[in-house]
């Protein structure tokens, strides 16, 4: 397995498995064996499955190529090891893996890029982005070891006669190519979309109907909608967002109003995919008026951006405690990324387990 050591291989294994990745990386340099198994399935799946500490990652003022990663209060910068004609678009994050799009001039594309190895690669779509709403997703499907990126392009409705409709499109690494496989009603999506249970997530508004959860299964792909704890619009003083609260699906939603701040319930989806399940746990803040949430981090904090005139913040705040134990400013004012370091390669897994 491991040649050029005296250790047994099962201690090897161990030892390795606990080294920084660029450790890990340096390792790979040492002969072919070595190379080949920390590149190999079986090492990359044990890796994912050591505890770690999730981080957030999101764009920074200061370079179209520069992304901040967050960690407590330790704030540290990855920067793009490529460059477009046009800005990157940070989209979605899953196992170390994350997803950008790229409105090159005539070519539109997605990126994948893992910042812990800097490597990255570019994936083609079916056809140029012309509008700024694109919803692209980026998960994995533990039943078909294989990641999929999710793309509903807006631009697909931007003509007369066909305004109404969107199209769902779904790309596999491990096939490398794209289908198209459900014509979606017109709707806003707010992103970024949340991932569990072998399911993508999205909130549907629609100003002519309630809002709803969009759920695509990354192993069969179908879709289905799931209803909120109540009926539900959104609007610039109701939001909500998704959440993932001690492993189960979670809703954000701001209903209450006093003055100038609002406070936000927490509803827990206890049976996943059961209306009748959902139950409000928590209510936290109150915060600013013009705060809403964005999602959730570390499976017992909420994230929430702050629009204010000096300059756009977002908060972490631990619903147990409600204390709002991080703040960052500096940053486009779009939601942070949930982020892992890892080894996984961007071109998915196409060697099956052993």
């Amino acid at each position: 397995m491991l040649q050029n050591c005296d250790l047994p291989g099962d201690v090897l294994v161990v030892i390795l498995l606990k080294l920084p990745i660029k450790s890990l990386l340096r390792c790979k340099t040492v002969c072919k064996s070595w190379y080949a198994f920390l590149n190999s399935h079986n090492f990359v799946q044990m890796h994912l499955r050591q505890p770690t500490t999730e981080k957030l990652l999101l764009p920074s003022y200061a370079s179209a190529e520069t992304f901040l990663i967050i960690e407590n209060d330790k704030c540290d910068e990855a920067e793009l090891p490529f460059m477009f004609a046009y800005k990157s678009s940070l989209q979605d994050s899953c196992n170390g893996l994350v997803c950008l799009s790229v409105n090159d001039g005539d070519r539109s594309r997605i990126i994948l890029w893992n910042p812990a190895t800097r490597k990255h690669r570019a994936i083609g779509v079916p056809h140029s982005f012309t509008d700024y709403l694109n919803y692209i997703g980026l998960g994995f499907s533990p039943e078909l070891d294989d990641y999929k990126i999710i793309w509903i392009p807006s631009s697909s409705v931007r003509t007369p006669e066909n305004y109404s409709e969107m199209n769902l499109w779904v790309y596999s690494l491990r096939s490398g190519s794209w289908k198209m496989v459900e014509i979606l009603p017109y709707a806003y999506y707010l992103w970024p979309p949340t991932s569990i249970n072998g399911c993508m997530h999205w909130i549907t508004c629609n100003q002519s109907a309630e809002d709803r959860i969009l759920t695509i299964d990354l192993c069969s792909d179908r879709l289905q909608y799931l209803d909120l704890p109540f009926s539900f619009h959104s609007s610039i003083d109701n939001s909500i967002a998704l959440a993932v609260i001690n492993g189960s699906l979670s809703a954000v939603i701001s209903l209450e109003v006093e003055g100038m701040s609002k406070h936000f319930e927490v509803w827990v989806m206890a049976e996943y995919g059961v209306k009748d399940s959902w139950t409000r746990r928590f209510v936290v803040g109150p915060f600013s008026y013009i705060s809403r949430p964005v999602g959730s981090w570390r499976e017992r904090k909420l994230l929430f951006i702050d629009y204010v005139e000096e300059e756009d913040k977002f908060l972490s705040c631990d619903i147990f405690t409600n204390v709002v134990d991080f703040e960052c400013s500096g940053f486009h004012c779009l939601p942070p990324i949930n982020y892992i370091e890892s080894i996984e390669s961007v071109n998915g897994r196409r060697t099956p387990a052993a």
